[in-house]
C-alpha cells in the first residue's frame, strides 16, 4: 500500500515572505515539516480527507520567530512576581510592591524586578523606604537591567550581609556615609541574597515554564536561547522527555564553573547540540554590568562621573579561558558586553581563544568604539543584540554616555561590515515581544515617538532585514539555519503569520502589530 502522500496543513491564500521570493500563494505541511510552497490551487491539491485547512485571507506567513536572547525560566516566574516596569517614580514603585505584598502571604519572600532608578532621579533607593511598605517580610527585588538587586532588611540579615561584609570580587555592597548597607547590591553581590532566597521546586518551575510557552506562542515565538543554570536545563530536559516542551530552546549556561556541563560527557554534548528541541548551545560569562546601573565597564568615564568606569567582572584574560573552555566541548561562548572596553576586551579574548568557525557571541554589544565593529565579522563572532534596549535606553545613553551614544545600538554599522545580527528580547528584563523590538530597531524611537525623528537614525535597519534578525540569524547562532529560520521545503515548519501588508506598516503601526497564528513543528499552538 502507498504512503498517504496527503498534507497533514495546509495554509492557504497567505502572503509568503521567503528570503528568495514574496508572493501570494500557499503551505504544505506534513508531520514537522514544510513540503510544498506555491500556489494556492496546486497546493490545494495536497489536501486528503484528514487535512486541515486554514485560510489565511491575505494574512503574511514568516518564519517563527527566534528570541535568541531569554532568561526564560526567570520570564517564566516573573508571570506570578511584582511586576514594576514602567514606574515612573519610587513612590508608584513603592504602591505597587505594597498592593502586591498585600495580595501574598505574610511572612513569604516577596520577589519582584523592573524598577529603574534613572526614571526617578539620580539615586538609588534603600532599605528603608523598602522597610517602611514591606518590612514584615525578606523582600528583593531586580532593577530593570537586572544587574542591582533592591533588599529590605530582613533580606539583608537573613544574607548576613553587614558593615562588615566584604565586596565579593565583581560586585559591591552599596553602603551609606556610615558604612552601613543601603540596600542596594550590585552585580555579583547579587548572589548573597540569592544564596538564602527560596527558589521554586522543579514541579513549580516545570508549571511556571509551561505557562510561558503559551504565551511566547500568542507573541509568535517558536524558539529561544535561555542562559541560565543546571536547574532550569533540568526542568526543561523532564517537559522534553514527557512530551511537554512548548518551544524549541538552545540553552547556554551561565555557571559552568559548577562542573556540570563537563560531567554530561562529550558524547551527551555533541547530541543535544544535535537535538531539534532542546540542545546545549554554549557557555555565557561576563564582561561587565549594565547602563541602567553605571556598572559598564567603559574606557572614559561617565558624563559627570569622573571618577566612574563601571565594573569589570571578569580580566580579558579570564574571558580567553572561557573561550577556550567553550571551545574544548565544541561549544559556543557567549560574552556579556555592555560598555565599549568591555566589548573590546571580549573581542580581544575570543580573537585569542576561538577559532574563525565556533560562531562565538557577543551579548548586547551595546557601546562600540568605531574601530571596533569591524572586528565581528572578521573574527565570526555573532552580534546578539537586543534593540528592545532602545526603547528605555535613550535617556541614560544620552545622561551617561553623550555623544559616545553614536555608536550605540550601532545595528547599520554592524552589519554593513558584515557582522551577523541575531535578535533577542532579553525577557524578563524587557517584555518577551519581538515585535516591540522590530518596531525599535526600524523607528529608533521610544513607544512615545521619541525624540521627534528618530534617535542616530544613520543605525536604523530596514524592517526586512529586522525580521532576518529575529529568524534566520537566530537559527544560524546556533548552527540550525539548515533546519529552521526560513519558510522554504525541508525546513521545520515553525511559522507566525501577521496582518495582511504588515511588510508596508510604518513603524507605528508595527508596534501595535500582532501575531494572529502560530506553528510549531506542524501544530498550530495560537490561532486568533
Amino acid at each position: 500500500m502507498e504512503s498517504d502522500v496527503s498534507a497533514d496543513l495546509i495554509l492557504k491564500n497567505c502572503f509568503i515572505y521567503g528570503w528568495q521570493e514574496i508572493g501570494r500563494g500557499a503551505i504544505a505541511i506534513k508531520s514537522d515539516l514544510i513540503t510544498q510552497v506555491g500556489k494556492t490551487p496546486d497546493i490545494m491539491r495536497l489536501a486528503g480527507q484528514k487535512t486541515e485547512v486554514i485560510d489565511l485571507t491575505g494574512k503574511i506567513v514568516l518564519p517563527g520567530f527566534i528570541d535568541s536572547h531569554t532568561h526564560f525560566g526567570a520570564f517564566s516566574e516573573s508571570l506570578t512576581r511584582v511586576d514594576l516596569s514602567g514606574a515612573k517614580s519610587l513612590k508608584e514603585t513603592l504602591e505597587r510592591i505594597e498592593s502586591f505584598a498585600s495580595k501574598t502571604p505574610a511572612g513569604d519572600w516577596l520577589s519582584g524586578r523592573g524598577w529603574d532608578k534613572n526614571l526617578w532621579g539620580e539615586r538609588f533607593p534603600s532599605r528603608k523606604e523598602l522597610d517602611a511598605v514591606v518590612g514584615d517580610r525578606p523582600c528583593a527585588l531586580l532593577s530593570r537591567c537586572g544587574h542591582i538587586l533592591w533588599a529590605n532588611s530582613r533580606a539583608l540579615a537573613l544574607a548576613r550581609v553587614t558593615r562588615s561584609t566584604p565586596d565579593p570580587q565583581g560586585g559591591e555592597i552599596e553602603r551609606d556615609e556610615r558604612g552601613e548597607p543601603t540596600g542596594i547590591l550590585k552585580e555579583e553581590a547579587i548572589t548573597l541574597i540569592k544564596q538564602v532566597r527560596p527558589r521554586p521546586n522543579k514541579e513549580e518551575l516545570k508549571r511556571a515554564l509551561k505557562n510561558a510557552f503559551k504565551v511566547a506562542h500568542s507573541l509568535g515565538i517558536t524558539s529561544v536561547h535561555t542562559f541560565s543554570d543546571r536547574r532550569e536545563f533540568e526542568g526543561l530536559a523532564e517537559l522534553q522527555s514527557e512530551g511537554k516542551l512548548g518551544l524549541r530552546v538552545h540553552f547556554y549556561f551561565e555557571h559552568p564553573e559548577d562542573s556540570y556541563i563537563k560531567d554530561l560527557g562529550r558524547e551527551v554534548l555533541n547530541l543535544r547540540a544535535r537535538d531539534r528541541w532542546l540542545s546545549i548551545s554554549g557557555i555565557k560569562c561576563y564582561a561587565d554590568g549594565s547602563l541602567g546601573g553605571q556598572t559598564a565597564f567603559m574606557f572614559e568615564s561617565y558624563e559627570g562621573r569622573p571618577d566612574n568606569l563601571g565594573i569589570s567582572t571578569m580580566s580579558e584574560k579570564e574571558l580567553e579561558e572561557k573561550v577556550r573552555e567553550a571551545e574544548s566541548m565544541s561549544l559556543s561562548c557567549a560574552i556579556h558586553a555592555i560598555g565599549d572596553k568591555a566589548n573590546s576586551l571580549a573581542l580581544n579574548a575570543i580573537e585569542a581563544g576561538g577559532r574563525p568557525r565556533s560562531r562565538h557571541r557577543i551579548e548586547h554589544a551595546q557601546l562600540l568604539r568605531r574601530e571596533d565593529i569591524p572586528r565581528f565579522a572578521k573574527l565570526g563572532i555573532v552580534a546578539s543584540v537586543q534593540p528592545c534596549h532602545i526603547l528605555g535606553d535613550i535617556p541614560a545613553c544620552e545622561r551617561y554616555w553623550g555623544r559616545r551614544s553614536r555608536f550605540a545600538f550601532a545595528f547599520r554599522s554592524l552589519q554593513e561590515s558584515g557582522a551577523t545580527l541575531a535578535f533577542g528580547t532579553d525577557a524578563p528584563i524587557e517584555r518577551l515581544s519581538p515585535l516591540r523590538g522590530i518596531y525599535a530597531a526600524v523607528a529608533r524611537q521610544t513607544e512615545e515617538g521619541e525624540p521627534k525623528g528618530g534617535w542616530y537614525l544613520q543605525e536604523r535597519i530596514k524592517l526586512e532585514e529586522a525580521i532576518r534578525c529575529y529568524t534566520w540569524a537566530g537559527a544560524y547562532a546556533a548552527f540550525q539555519e539548515g533546519f529552521k529560520g526560513s519558510v522554504a521545503v525541508g525546513k521545520a515548519a515553525d511559522l507566525t503569520a501577521v496582518r495582511e501588508g504588515f511588510l508596508t506598516l510604518s513603524p507605528r503601526e508595527i508596534l501595535s502589530a500582532e501575531a494572529e497564528l502560530t506553528v510549531l513543528s506542524g501544530n498550530v499552538v495560537l490561532r486568533k
